[in-house]
């Protein structure tokens, strides 16, 4: 099947709910929430990055949109498949 979509690796900086109750703010320290999500990479443009879990090639389901400023790394996951040779066809 030929999937029109890139599968990459997205390392990402989820946002995170810190401790619940009464704390002094001074004394609590942010940390990064560091995650991987994959999937095939429907948009990435200067606002947002889409990816979708599930493809027929053309349509997409399971899509998951990250807000560009978290994102830290897009790894390509799939090489490019070579065309196929043709029977009878010369070199």
């Amino acid at each position: 099947m030929d999937v029109k979509y890139p599968l990459v690796e997205i390392r990402w900086d989820d946002a995170a709910s810190l401790e619940h109750g009464w704390v002094d703010p001074e004394q609590e320290k942010p940390v990064a929430q560091m995650v991987t999500t994959v999937g095939f990479l429907i948009a990435d443009d200067s606002d947002y990055v889409v990816i979708a879990s599930t493809t027929d090639g053309t349509w997409v389901n399971g899509r998951f949109q990250i807000p560009r400023g978290m994102v830290r790394k897009i790894r390509p996951l799939r090489r490019p498949r070579k065309p196929k040779a043709v029977a009878g066809a010369s070199a």
